[in-house]
């Protein structure tokens, strides 16, 4: 008997396409069975979600069907939420684990927002090379960062911070609190962008509306935390918590306070924590004597004993430049 390729296998329904469209049908028609859609109409929309489960990655007919059914039962254009979009897009880690990566539990309130009606758009259903985006809430453009973002690619792209509203509002003294029950100072780059953007992570967004996730590249100079790559992508950034009344997904572990606790004996003296990749390692910035200003980033993956800075890569001499040298990561 002749053995099967465990990807033919996990493809085997897509051998006999209509029959596959068929038989997702009957899962979407037992799943919302109120649907007044002709089974043609919800045809064409299955067949437009296999093709954008398909330019995200996913190859398998499980992959190809659950992402149907999670575009019916939340929104067909849900790959376009900034949360989503970044995880899907960030090919640092297996497609299998981005996609599952989204449906854990720190991303219900993403659904939610997914969930609202003002970001359903129907156009996602006839044509999934069309990219009309409604995002949660109008997104804010960096004034630090230049209003566009060209990196090379036909598409322009802007900083924007669309999750401000998952972040506190903070003042000028919630920054000078911050300061001295840690006994240090910010800089001013840095404390403006706190003070506008609240600490929430930028993303890039492009002519069409999507969304892309922010990556920089790192200079190693030649250490052997050089084996990380050469780029980082930045997932979450920290902000100011401390004695804040605020409904946050982010507020568990994205409070600038405790990662200076958490994360201390990761560093040598004078950088603060302001941020993480999707694996845990470290961006940080500069508070203390010629480090001051200058943004790192730490791999957690090479974190030598004694503490030294072997481990540390330099990406910018600003947080301005930083900001600036965003581009978006590498989407499949």
């Amino acid at each position: 008997m002749p053995q099967i390729p465990a990807s033919q296998f996990d493809q085997r329904l897509q051998q006999d396409m209509p029959a596959f469209v068929d038989k997702t049908l009957a899962v979407v028609r037992d799943s919302h069975p109120t649907y007044r859609q002709s089974d043609d109409m919800l045809r064409d929309s299955i067949r437009a979600g296999f093709k954008r489960a398909l330019r995200h990655g996913l190859t398998t007919d499980e992959q190809l069907m659950e992402y149907v059914l999670v575009m019916f039962a939340s929104a067909p254009n849900f790959d376009q939420h900034p949360m989503i979009a970044g995880v899907l897009g960030d090919q640092r880690f297996p497609v299998e684990a981005r996609w599952e990566r989204i449906f854990e539990e720190d991303f219900d309130d993403f659904w939610g927002e997914i969930s609202e009606p003002d970001f359903y758009d129907g156009e996602y259903w006839k044509d999934p090379t069309q990219s009309k985006v409604k995002p949660p809430g109008p997104p804010r453009s960096s004034p630090t960062s230049g209003s566009e973002v060209p990196k090379g690619n036909p598409m322009t792209w802007r900083l924007v911070f669309p999750f401000m509203n998952h972040y506190p509002v903070i003042t000028p003294g919630d920054i000078s609190a911050f300061e001295t029950r840690n006994q240090l100072k910010l800089p001013a780059d840095y404390v403006a962008y706190l003070l506008e953007f609240r600490g929430s992570p930028p993303m890039l967004q492009n002519d069409e509306g999507r969304y892309g996730a922010v990556e920089h590249t790192v200079d190693w100079a030649g250490k052997p935390a050089r084996s990380y790559g050469d780029e980082c992508g930045l997932g979450s950034t920290f902000s100011l918590f401390e004695g804040k009344e605020i409904d946050s997904p982010c507020k568990g572990g994205c409070d600038l306070d405790d990662n200076i606790v958490w994360n201390g004996h990761l560093h040598p003296p004078g950088l603060l924590p302001i941020g993480t990749d999707a694996g845990n390692s470290l961006f940080l910035l500069g508070v203390e004597g010629d480090l001051t200003g200058r943004v790192f980033f730490l791999s957690t993956f090479h974190v030598p004993h004694p503490i030294s800075f072997e481990h540390i890569g330099f990406i910018a001499p600003t947080f301005t430049d930083f900001l600036k040298s965003a581009r978006p990561a590498k989407r499949p």
